[in-house]
């Protein structure tokens, strides 16, 4: 049994058909619900549990910075790079601390190096966003070496992922290969150690085992064997308990699914409860 839970790193979102000017209060909604439909509520970087129906809870941001690159101080009139505002595929969902603070820090690109002239598409680009786009992406994640939401990371060898190691409490990097193929030549290792970097600094950026850490898990597991000590001695009880409960995480939404696919013995469920409780209290 693998003790540790893979973490979304990217969302596949159900976008409105058309562009829309999207950062007008009016549109919002039409890119914001599908955004909070498609991670369940749980912001897309640190997976925390959040509020649609206010900025304060659930805020759209911007993937690509809207403002403050290289060559946009008149951006207010230079409709060229209007579209890293309202662009659909350039929003993502996020709390407050990872949109205001964790994501702050960010190096701008040179947005002279690009195209002097963008025709934003109004319709047709619901598959795949446009090549000037995704330049500038690449471009974003390479100079900061974050793994941007909603699309996460995936290179022709690798997948950038995140994990829960449920035995050491911590978030480590996940690095999955594409193309096995590609195991024993020069350029995958290079790309797996570079992976490696990234995903660890994406962790360390959000502080994902830091201030910001999710007890969560902990949590549910304290819970269990409460509840197992006070009358619940079918496992199915568990189940229906946990149906329609809101955890402030998603990592504990995630576990709920682990233990429900590891465990049909309520003994043994018991059992690895009390021991999780146990390594993070020695941890």
């Amino acid at each position: 049994m693998e003790n540790s839970i893979n973490i979304p790193t990217s969302y596949k979102i159900d976008l409105p058909t058309e562009n829309e000017l999207y950062y007008n209060d009016n549109h919002k909604p039409q890119i914001k619900q599908p955004l909070f439909d498609a991670s369940q509520g749980y912001c897309m970087y640190c997976g925390k549990r959040m509020v649609i129906e206010t900025d304060v809870g659930a805020q759209l941001e911007h993937s690509v910075d809207k403002k403050g690159n290289i060559g946009q101080e008149a951006s207010d009139k230079d409709k060229r790079w209007r579209y890293l505002r309202h662009c659909k595929h350039n929003f993502a969902l996020s709390c407050p601390t990872c949109n205001m603070v964790c994501k702050k820090h960010i190096e701008k690109i040179d947005l002279t190096q690009y195209p002097v002239t963008i025709t934003c598409k109004t319709t047709d680009c619901n598959e795949n966003y446009c090549d000037t786009y995704r330049d500038l992406r690449r471009d974003y994640i390479k100079r900061n070496a974050i793994i941007l939401q909603p699309n996460g990371i995936e290179t022709d060898y690798i997948k950038y992922g995140i994990s829960y190691d449920l035995i050491k409490h911590i978030y480590v990097p996940s690095p999955t290969s594409i193309d096995i193929s590609k195991e024993n030549c020069e350029e995958y290792g290079y790309e797996y150690n570079k992976a490696l970097f990234y995903i660890q600094n994406h962790i360390d950026r959000f502080c994902l085992n830091g201030e910001r850490f999710s007890e969560c898990i902990i949590d549910i597991c304290s819970d269990i064997v409460f509840l197992w000590e006070n009358g619940f001695s079918e496992i199915s009880a568990f189940w229906d308990y946990y149906q329609d409960k809101v955890l402030d995480n998603i990592i504990g939404s995630l576990f709920v699914e682990y233990l429900k696919e590891h465990f049909n013995d309520l003994s043994k469920m018991i059992e690895y409860c009390r021991l999780i409780v146990l390594l993070y209290s020695i941890c």
